[in-house]
């Protein structure tokens, strides 16, 4: 099954797509052009979907998996116009992700300033072919609405990649922050709830979360935030001793609560 998709590589509108294929008992085999190629088995169901951020020279040219693999599956995408490779797996053990997420979270961080780097390239392009374009037709006296329209396309040109600028600072800003673009306090938050996993998505405006695992009811994540621990406690409204919250300031392990 194949279906065309334009999307950011890894953001968040592609991996609610690709999870509600995998739900739908697909999983990708590969990406070309915004074409998703998918295959179906019931069993990708029971599978955690990760994506990851790597540099191409760390690519492998196969991927052989074998019965004692830990994957059910594995593609790997090229992204364009960079040295950056994304990498989707279907991790057959939901409660142990062998990647460290602090790893692919700096590299995808690499990536998104790539391409605003190429954004800059393209808009600074753009501004000079537009307006050398607007002064040659006003020197051969041209009238003034046809010498306008390098400028209105330069307008039109510049305010998409002004959006997709935005969306890819904000992305960085709330999926993959590094301490030199906000200061951000780097939180490990552990949920009990016997009712599932917890709804993450109300509590976005407070930073960029990471669900690292689960184990007997506790969920574990990886939060960047600008709040005060005090503040994270309070406005998570979860039961004192059904939350911990622990910063690197704090003198005692992660591992000691529950």
């Amino acid at each position: 099954m194949k279906k065309f998709k334009l999307v950011f590589k890894g953001s968040l509108s592609e991996k609610k797509f690709l999870e509600q294929k995998k739900a739908e008992g697909y999983y990708l085999t590969g990406v070309i052009n915004g074409v998703y190629t998918f295959k179906h088995n019931p069993k990708v169901k029971d599978t955690q979907l990760q994506t990851h951020f790597i540099e191409t020279k760390h690519l492998k040219n196969e991927h052989n998996i074998k019965d004692t693999s830990p994957f059910f599956a594995i593609t790997t995408k090229k992204l364009d116009l960079s040295r950056y490779a994304i990498v989707y797996t279907y991790l057959k053990d939901k409660d142990n992700p062998i990647y460290n997420s602090t790893d692919t979270r700096m590299t995808e961080n690499l990536y998104l300033k790539h391409l605003q780097n190429i954004f800059l390239g393209i808009t600074m392009a753009i501004m000079f072919i537009c307006l050398g374009l607007w002064m040659y037709l006003i020197q051969q006296s041209y009238k003034n609405s046809i010498a306008a329209v390098p400028l209105k396309f330069m307008l039109l040109i510049l305010l998409g990649l002004f959006i997709l600028t935005f969306i890819i600072n904000y992305r960085i800003k709330t999926t993959c922050p590094t301490q030199v673009d906000e200061i951000y306090l780097s939180y490990s938050v552990s949920i009990q709830s016997m009712d599932g996993k917890p709804d993450i998505q109300p509590l976005q405006h407070l930073g960029a979360w990471r669900f690292v695992t689960e184990k007997n009811g506790k969920y574990y994540y990886n939060l960047y935030s600008k709040q005060p621990k005090e503040v994270l406690i309070n406005t998570l409204n979860i039961q004192p001793d059904h939350i911990f919250v622990y910063s690197q300031w704090d003198l005692f392990p992660v591992y000691m609560h529950f």
